[in-house]
């Protein structure tokens, strides 16, 4: 009786064993986003910005390369810079979350420019993003819609 109960109590560690072992490296590693916001449009204005913070956990570096929202026609990432005592903004195409870091998406820096909007975007709304990364895949973000003077969330 003895000689058959312990293959049975080996074969009851098993599932306990597999749960040690943890989530498969590439489910670990998917970016994470915090924060994210969006502006309030006027009627009549069909461009926003959206903010948040991504985070990558992962042990190496990886890059946002694409992103989209039904909200617009087109989702682009762009940078606020001061050259020659004028703020300029252009489209870059380098958005690299560092490994184990973040990339902060904020005022007067990076941020997401949604452009040809759909629809004016009111306060208390969210606008859906795709945000695709080289190596992680895809990540869906809601940022919610503030109003001008509104304090973004904290955390």
């Amino acid at each position: 009786m003895m000689r058959h109960a312990l293959p049975f109590a080996l074969f009851g560690l098993l599932p306990a064993l597999g749960a040690a072992a943890g989530p498969p490296a590439a489910a670990a590693a998917k970016p994470t986003v915090e924060r994210a916001w969006a502006r309030a449009t006027a009627p009549g204005v069909n461009v926003t910005a959206v903010y948040f913070t991504i985070r990558n956990a992962a042990s190496r570096a990886d890059q946002v390369v694409t992103l989209r929202s039904p909200a617009g026609e087109r989702a682009e990432i762009h940078e606020t810079k001061m050259s020659n005592g004028i703020m300029q903004m252009r489209q870059i195409t380098d958005a690299t979350v560092p490994a184990r870091g973040a990339l902060a998406l904020e005022p007067g820096g990076t941020h997401v420019m949604l452009i040809g909007l759909r629809s004016p975007l009111v306060p208390g709304a969210t606008v859906p993003l795709v945000l695709t990364f080289r190596h992680a895949g895809e990540v869906q973000v809601k940022a919610v819609v503030l109003a001008p003077g509104s304090v973004p969330p904290s955390h």
